[in-house]
């Protein structure tokens, strides 16, 4: 598995995943019947476990899935989404924010 490949943009991953912002629930969405397109069935939610992913022969972590759900766009480059609970399971909008180097580092600095 590589990230060598551009990441994919928010209209495909949009069409394949959806993302209740109050929950912060991701679920799976795909082709039920491939003779039938159009017809979806979503597959469940992302289990609250697991912190990445693999879509296409890439791997994503599910907070920055869920950035991305929310606001349309990836974050800046090289910032972190980060929990503001400490919870990185914890997938709400209202729970995440992002964070350049330096200030992922002074959250999590040992004192």
């Amino acid at each position: 598995m590589t990230n060598d490949t551009a990441p994919h943009t928010y209209a495909e991953l949009a069409r394949c995943f959806s993302y209740n912002p109050e929950t912060g629930v991701i679920t799976r969405i795909q082709h039920a019947d491939p003779v039938r397109p159009g017809r979806t069935a979503a597959l469940g939610p992302l289990p609250r476990s697991q912190t990445s992913f693999a879509f296409e022969g890439r791997r994503y972590y599910t907070q920055r899935l869920a950035w991305l759900l929310a606001t349309g766009s990836w974050p800046t480059d090289g910032h972190f989404v980060l929990p503001r609970n400490g919870d990185i399971r914890d997938l709400r909008i209202s729970n995440l924010y992002t964070a350049d180097r330096s200030q992922h580092q002074t959250k999590y600095q040992l004192p």
